[in-house]
């Protein structure tokens, strides 16, 4: 998609800041992503999930730790069935 107008470079004002923006803008052909590049992402994702598993395990076991009115503490559950 391209934009009418289609200029190299385009210079912004930023009135207030300390530095304008200068930006060049350079046509460039479309290539293949590489053949590894498919495999990184995949484990990315997988890595994100455990690194999400982690937080939530851990949550999870303070939740045990300091009970809660919907999990009872540990040996809170077992008071109760001996009595």
């Amino acid at each position: 998609m391209t934009k009418k107008g289609f200029s190299r470079i385009d210079y912004e004002r930023q009135p207030g800041e300390r530095f304008d923006i200068l930006r060049l803008n350079l046509k460039v052909p479309k290539v293949a992503l590489p053949k590894g590049t498919s495999s990184h992402v995949k484990s990315a994702e997988t890595e994100m999930l455990l690194a999400a598993r982690t937080i939530i395990d851990e949550l999870v076991k303070r939740l045990g730790r300091y009970g809660t009115k919907a999990a009872p503490a540990k040996g809170q559950e077992l008071a109760e069935k001996e009595d």
